[in-house]
Formats: C-alpha cells, structure tokens, sequence
C-alpha cells in the first residue's frame, strides 16, 4: 500500500493527500 501511495505522490502530489485519507479510512 505504501508502494502504492508513493507512486501516486510522484504522478499526481494533490491527489495524493485524498487517496491517503482515503486509504487511511478503507484501512
């Protein structure tokens, strides 16, 4: 998951903050 999370921090920095939270809820 934190793969994941990087990887998209690296293609899109916004969107990351929202898919952590969302991962940080599904989790």
């Amino acid at each position: 998951r934190i793969a994941k999370s990087k990887a998209t921090c690296r293609s899109n920095p916004v969107p990351t903050m929202h898919f952590s939270v969302r991962e940080s809820a599904t989790a």
